[in-house]
């Protein structure tokens, strides 16, 4: 999701420019809250999409007797055609700007957690981002990548995972 008034953007190429935003609305099952959705990213412009776009299925998962959740990111497709400086990356929308965890407090969410990222080209080694702040009044926690540690590419990421700041 991305909004355009916000970025001034007046045309669907100037919203490629910009880095996506996502809203995740966990549900509650027998054990877990969860939420699943798909994202797909193209150019707009190929009418063979084929290697010139990405989809991801991101599914949400916490136990409802621990504090913390995962994302996990999975792309069943590729854009391997695409010549951009990052492999695989159509525009600024392969890279990841800000979540937000909506009814936050229900989800046992409501409070800062530290984020840490798994990435394709080491799987072992969790990297260590920007702390998550929980907003009381909105009953929202907020992920926002900070520009001084750098892009956060969709096609290189596996996870993300929040434990309780405290």
């Amino acid at each position: 999701m991305q909004d355009a008034k916000a970025l001034n953007a007046m045309t669907s190429a100037d919203l490629q420019k910009q880095p996506v935003d996502f809203h995740v609305s966990p549900t509650a099952n027998t054990t877990h809250f969860v939420a699943m959705g798909r994202y797909l990213n193209d150019d707009g412009v190929v009418l063979n999409v084929t290697g010139y776009q990405n989809v991801y299925g991101i599914t949400y998962e916490s136990v409802k007797t621990d504090v913390g959740s995962t994302m996990f990111f999975e792309r069943s497709a590729n854009a391997s055609m695409v010549e951009s400086d990052h492999p695989e990356v159509v525009n600024a929308n392969d890279e990841l700007s800000t979540i937000k965890f909506h009814n936050a407090k229900a989800t046992m969410n409501s409070q800062n957690m530290k984020v840490s990222a798994v990435f394709k080209n080491d799987t072992a080694t969790p990297v260590p981002l920007t702390d998550a702040t929980y907003d009381e009044t909105l009953d929202i926690l907020t992920f926002k990548q900070s520009a001084t540690e750098g892009v956060i590419y969709l096609p290189d990421l596996v996870s993300l995972t929040m434990t309780p700041a405290a």
